[in-house]
């Protein structure tokens, strides 16, 4: 086994597996991958797929900005011979409250210094956009087009494999034993089933079957 890496990434769903892959894409290409299930075996596996632009600081929406126009395009962008299912079918955001419709307005003029195509629709629109959206004691909502909704586990695998096109076999997720926790079989680089184990201060390499 290897003493050190230049890279060592916790955690093999998309945050993961993006990192790996925009590292890979920028020469670094010596990577350990360490993911204690299978990828998107956490959050990434759970999460509800939502992607979105609506968000109220210049930070959060500059980088949703960004991540948007890369999911428009990840099939290229990665490599990936598959779709990633990406479907830009909008977010409405409702406010219920007169500070949250305040704040939605507030919301708005950041989005819009980003060049984010985010606005404000009043109770008709809103009802024709969602046809059961209960409005009583709405006081308006906004609505972003290019928001929506793509496949967690493609676009993870969109970001794995082209992380492992172009760091060959250093691009790996293993599996290790912690003290009396075992954490489940899954692949290493393109060596399946290829896993190591710790128990103790020892360690071994077996092939799992």
């Amino acid at each position: 086994m290897k003493k050190g890496y230049e890279a060592v990434i916790i955690g093999g769903g998309i945050v993961g597996c993006a990192t790996a892959f925009e590292l890979a894409k920028r020469g670094v290409t010596d990577i350990l991958l360490l993911e204690k299930g299978f990828l998107t075996s956490g959050a990434t596996g759970r999460c509800g797929a939502g992607i979105r632009q609506q968000w109220g600081s210049e930070l959060n929406a500059r980088l949703a900005l960004e991540s948007t126009q890369i999911f428009e395009q990840l099939e290229e962008y990665t490599g990936y011979p598959r779709s990633c299912e990406l479907h830009q079918g909008g977010y409405l955001l409702a406010a219920y409250s007169e500070k949250e419709w305040a704040q939605f307005q507030e919301n708005l003029k950041v989005q819009h210094a980003l060049g984010i195509d985010a606005r404000a629709v009043d109770l008709a629109e809103a009802r024709e956009i969602v046809p059961i959206l209960n409005t009583e004691g709405m006081y308006g909502a906004t609505f972003c087009q290019k928001d929506g909704h793509a496949n967690p586990f493609h676009c993870t695998q969109a970001y794995a494999q082209g992380a492992q096109r172009m760091g060959g076999n250093r691009s790996l997720h293993r599996r290790y034993r912690l003290s009396d926790q075992e954490w489940p079989y899954c692949r290493s680089g393109n060596h399946k089933g290829l896993c190591r184990e710790q128990s103790g201060h020892q360690l071994r390499q077996h092939q799992s079957a």
